[in-house]
């Protein structure tokens, strides 16, 4: 059966093609509006992101157990939002926030380009160019990006929990990367697991040219 005549394929071609161009929209408005303050006459320049409080003196909070079997201990982490305004770039730009600002945007931009290349690959099968050389090569490239997201997306924290610490305080409190972003809490294993069967597709894929290959020898 050709591949452009199933209903689900098509449907699946649709979806990922409209999935591309939402994607795009969106990437384009987080870059204008991260950075830029348009309803406020006193600032030009943004810079946003996430941080966690502690406690300097971080003890254990009192909880109340429900298990009178088991005694509970609990470490409050506050986790919070926070911009940073200024009047002009030149005052928003040091080390930290152009290597968060470098870093984010190109986390955003790896994500973009996944899009597109799946997007490329659809509508290659979509018109029944099933089996090609380079569709296994935007794969691979698919995959790897996707391995390598989380650790950009990780540095590009690291760098605006530093910009923070540098012109933020809170009382009582040190300014450390968001819990959500630590190295035990970020969700490494998804992107891992992700990227590994793409990979193992990829081999399935150039089984299926291998064979359709040699049919073609055959016949």
């Amino acid at each position: 059966m050709k591949i452009k005549k199933n209903r689900v394929f098509q449907v699946a071609f649709y979806f990922i093609k409209l999935l591309f161009f939402s994607h795009l929209l969106y990437v384009l408005i987080n870059l204008f509006l991260n950075y830029s303050v348009p309803f406020d006459n006193k600032s030009n320049v943004t810079i946003r992101g996430h941080i966690s409080l502690i406690e300097k003196n971080w003890k254990p909070t009192d909880v109340k157990t429900l298990n009178e079997k088991s005694e509970s201990t609990f470490l409050l982490c506050k986790s919070g939002f926070v911009r940073f305004d200024f009047k002009n770039w030149k005052d928003a730009l040091d080390k930290n926030s152009i290597l968060y600002i470098l870093f984010y945007n190109l986390w955003l931009i790896m994500g973009l380009y996944i899009s597109f290349q799946l997007h490329t690959v659809f509508r290659a099968l979509y018109r029944k160019r099933t089996f090609e050389m380079k569709n296994t090569f935007k794969l691979r490239l698919v995959a790897s990006i996707i391995i390598l997201m989380p650790v950009i997306k990780n540095l590009a924290q690291k760098f605006f929990t530093s910009f923070a610490q540098s012109n933020f305080a809170f009382e009582g409190h040190a300014i450390q990367l968001s819990c959500n972003y630590s190295f035990y809490q970020f969700p490494y294993l998804p992107y891992l697991v992700v990227g590994i069967l793409i990979f193992a597709i990829i081999e399935i894929y150039k089984e299926g040219m291998r064979l359709q290959t040699e049919t073609d020898l055959t016949i």
